[in-house]
């Protein structure tokens, strides 16, 4: 997981895998860390991005 600034806020960001680009954001109550089975699934055959 890494931190990213963008327009003043701190977003964390998980970024794995590689090929097509699959992108989740995540709306709290979930976090990015509920997204950990999904990015094991599908970080084998894509590109798996959560913010």
């Amino acid at each position: 997981m890494r931190v990213v600034e963008a327009a003043g806020a701190l977003l964390r960001v998980r970024d794995v895998g590689h090929g097509r680009t699959l992108v989740f954001v995540a709306d709290p109550p979930v976090t990015v860390e509920a997204y950990s089975e999904v990015i094991s699934r599908l970080a084998g055959r894509h590109r798996v991005v959560v913010l």
